[in-house]
């Protein structure tokens, strides 16, 4: 089908280093570059083995696999858009995927419902122009997602712009091109 998919990422860490992904044409969806995934792994290296991660706004699902990859024990991987969860699951078949799940549905519902999981590593990175990184956070502490002492990944256009929930504690942040990309702790969630 052309036009429906564009070129692919790989994982660049881990268990299926190299392996190709492929992404979805979908409005927003700019899959993480491997420079600043590279950077983001690199952070969470001391607290992903046996993670359990949500990614958000999943898009290529590249974030939930390069996290199993690297020795998390489960990633959910969550995005409204068909195509990309059809593209996720693919993936996963290819490459006998073990624990990860995927579901179609939009972040701000799905934080809202009822949940007994809490995570440990959070991933999000919605499509820029939607600017609701702020909003996301605010409903992961107070719908209560989140672990002990859980991390969110942040990503957004811009160098300003971003405050973080009352309590968390901005451990890492960096800029590459019109990226902002961050790290926070949420002590004792």
């Amino acid at each position: 089908m052309p036009g429906r998919y564009k070129s692919g990422v790989r994982v660049i860490g881990g268990r299926w280093k190299g392996a190709k992904i492929i992404a979805p044409s979908a409005a927003g969806l700019r899959p993480t570059s491997d420079r600043i995934r590279e950077t983001l792994f690199n952070w969470l290296q001391p607290r992903i083995t046996g993670a359990k991660c949500l990614d958000l706004f999943a898009g290529s699902g590249v974030l939930s696999l390069e996290a199993l990859s690297r020795g998390a024990s489960h990633a959910l991987a969550v995005d409204c858009q068909l195509r990309s969860v059809e593209a996720m699951s693919s993936v996963c078949n290819r490459l006998e995927v073990c624990g990860l799940e995927v579901r179609l549905d939009r972040a701000e519902n799905f934080l809202e419902r009822p949940h007994e999981d809490v995570f440990d590593i959070v991933f999000v990175d919605p499509p820029f122009d939607l600017g609701i990184q702020q909003s996301i956070c605010a409903k992961l502490q107070e719908f209560r997602w989140l672990s002990p002492d859980a991390l969110i990944y942040v990503e957004k256009a811009g160098k300003n712009g971003f405050i973080c929930p009352a309590g968390w504690l901005e451990l890492k942040r960096k800029h590459t091109g019109n990226v902002t990309y961050m790290l926070f702790q949420v002590p004792g969630s």
